[in-house]
């Protein structure tokens, strides 16, 4: 069951079993083993999945639910040439874990605990990221050879400093829900938010933090006004425990100005961005993260106004600072392709926008989940070029990789959703006149 609710993303039994997963951890931690092992595990998966595992070699790869594996090599085998294929092929995971290996998650023995001792049993907790060595063809079978990851992997450090302090340190639903709504998840880290805020005692001091973080799921579901609502509510409770200059307030401000932006009141939206400006440059000075969404933000009202040279200036000013302050393919500096990529598109040179609209999509592909909703709004914007450069089956096929995307995370009623298959249906039509 958790291990489905690991794959699903069921909050709701991931949220009622998190004692357990927390005791789970702690156990495994407890009897983690010692000394380097090889261990081995058996899996019937399809030849489209043994093909993403191929481009994926020498990459870094992180499983999502506990993971068994076992010593005994001979019993894993024997469990593959006895288990139905039904088209799918067999795999040998062999797995080598060094206990010596920094900041990596818990693994055990855990056969003394088993029903079934003999296997020898050894358990990986969920999140644990592995090294796709190589994957090699052996009597029939698939051999796919990993070795356990840590966090502090090159090309991985960067990104997970970041993201730490972004997140902050603290393990708890508030920051469940945080991670579901960077990762896309909407509908289920408003559920974390909401449990959260429901369980906190009145006047805690992580409610306007957790408020805030709401308000941000609400308005990528399209609840603007549930969204305004929370948003003010923080506001509040920040204007009464925090000096008027604190950062804070200026999140407060610029949260406000996005949603009056998705309303479409340009005026009210200006107006937030800029007092949130103001306080981050008194704060920080001009050279960090917080400046840049200022930017983004102030140009994006100037685009929705058409003054596209003023909003080029703001993206290209953002770019500039983010270039300096994140990791390559980090997703804030992507989004300045896409911002830089609409205005291009705006005004009419469509290879541009292509150009940076692409460019934008490859970081997103290596830094994001592909289902993750920017990726969808990426293919979403290709595929508005192809058609308009003429290329119907192209755009198709770019404008139902970004509804399958939707579908996973926006209720049928989000503009998104609607937008998409709109444009979709076009496209069928003139494909099916075409033909």
């Amino acid at each position: 069951m958790l291990n489905k609710a690991f794959r699903t993303t069921n909050i709701d039994v991931l949220i009622h079993f998190r004692t357990v997963i927390r005791d789970i951890k702690y156990q495994l931690i407890k009897e983690q083993l010692s000394s380097p092992v090889r261990v081995y595990r058996a899996q019937l998966i399809s030849s489209e999945e043994i093909a993403i595992l191929q481009r994926s070699v020498g990459e870094i790869i992180s499983i999502n639910s506990f993971f068994s594996s076992s010593i005994d090599r001979a019993y894993i085998v024997f469990l593959l040439d006895s288990g139905a294929s039904d088209g799918l092929e067999r795999v040998l995971f062999e797995i080598d874990a060094d206990p010596h290996v920094m900041n990596t998650k818990p693994f055990a023995d855990i056969s003394s605990y088993s029903f079934f001792p003999t296997e020898t049993e050894v358990l990986f907790m969920a999140g644990c990221m592995f090294r796709l060595v190589s994957l090699r063809q052996e009597n029939g079978i698939n051999v796919v050879h990993l070795t356990i990851c840590s966090d502090d992997d090159n090309c991985l450090k960067k990104l997970f400093k970041h993201a730490r302090e972004e997140i902050g340190e603290m393990n708890n639903l508030c920051t469940l829900g945080f991670l579901l709504f960077k990762s896309g998840k909407f509908e289920a880290a408003k559920k974390c938010l909401l449990q959260y805020l429901k369980e906190l005692p009145e006047h805690h001091t992580d409610e306007a933090q957790c408020l805030l973080r709401l308000g941000n799921v609400l308005h990528e579901l399209g609840e603007y006004d549930e969204s305004l609502h929370m948003y003010n509510k923080a506001l509040k409770i920040n204007e009464r425990t925090l000096a008027a200059t604190d950062p804070i307030i200026g999140n407060n401000y610029n949260n406000l100005g996005i949603v009056y932006m998705s309303q479409g009141d340009m005026k009210q939206a200006l107006s937030s961005y800029e007092k949130a400006f103001d306080i981050y440059k008194r704060a920080y000075g001009e050279d960090h993260e917080r400046i840049t969404i200022s930017l983004d933000n102030i140009g994006s009202v100037y685009r929705e106004e058409k003054k596209y040279d003023k909003a080029l200036e703001y993206f290209r000013k953002s770019l500039a600072i983010k270039e300096h302050l994140f990791p390559a393919d980090h997703p804030r500096s992507a989004a300045s392709h896409g911002y830089i990529a609409d205005v291009a598109f705006d005004t009419g040179h469509l290879d541009l926008a292509m150009e940076h609209f692409q460019l934008q999509l490859k970081m997103l592909l290596k830094s994001l989940p592909h289902d993750h909703l920017d990726i969808a709004d990426c293919y979403t914007s290709i595929a508005i070029i192809l058609q308009r450069q003429g290329d119907f089956m192209e755009a198709l096929r770019m404008f139902e990789k970004a509804n399958s995307i939707n579908i996973k995370s926006l209720p049928p009623s989000h503009p998104r959703m609607i937008d998409v298959k709109k444009l979709l249906q076009h496209i069928q039509a003139v494909k099916t006149i075409m033909n």
